[in-house]
């Protein structure tokens, strides 16, 4: 699901993510439940409990740090736009446009998903 979700702008190893998981199932924010499989490996579910829910709702309200850092090849590119030829940042800019309408696509079908 993260692969599918927020992954798009906050990409996360999947070691990273279970251990994220631990650490919240700790706090109470988060169960999980063991799920037994016939033909593949048990896995977990992970699904937020009533605090962890309040402790999501709070993070929601709190302001946005003004600086934030986060790496883009596009922005990078953007940045030394000036080296490249007006054809190539053309291109540069209408593939990240179509990058981004595809994300939006993606993104609306989650939500359509969604219970």
């Amino acid at each position: 699901m993260a692969g599918r979700s927020f992954a798009h702008f906050w990409p996360i190893s999947q070691t990273l993510l279970y251990r994220e998981l631990d650490r919240l199932t700790g706090l109470g924010w988060v169960a999980a439940t063991r799920v037994e499989q016939l033909h593949a490996p048990s896995k977990w579910t992970y699904h937020t409990t009533t605090a962890g829910q309040a402790a999501l709702a709070g993070w929601l309200a709190t302001p946005t740090p003004a600086t934030s850092s986060f790496r883009s090849g596009v922005l990078l590119r953007f940045f030394f736009s000036y080296r490249m030829d007006l054809d190539q940042v053309r291109s540069l800019l209408a593939d990240y446009r179509s990058a981004l309408q595809a994300q939006e696509e993606a993104e609306a079908q989650l939500g359509d998903d969604a219970p």
